[in-house]
């Protein structure tokens, strides 16, 4: 199964593939905000599939933060 995340134009921002009896696909990204479409696709899938997807809003502006492992 893949998933495509377009934005409002319909220009791709990013593909996610995950393959039978492969690891589990993850990844993060920030996107702005605006307007998504998701679109999933399959290749020969005849069984029902299952996924989850999750999403975490930043809302104050403060981003990532670097970190470092010296005091």
């Amino acid at each position: 199964v893949a998933l495509t995340v377009l934005d409002a134009t319909g220009k791709v921002v990013f593909t996610l593939e995950a393959a039978a009896g492969r690891p589990t696909a993850t990844t993060v990204r920030y996107l702005p905000p605006g307007t998504y479409t998701l679109r999933y696709t399959t290749r020969g899938a005849t069984a029902p599939l299952g996924f989850g997807l999750g999403l975490l809003e930043l809302s104050d502006d403060s981003g990532p933060r670097p970190t470092t492992t010296t005091p």
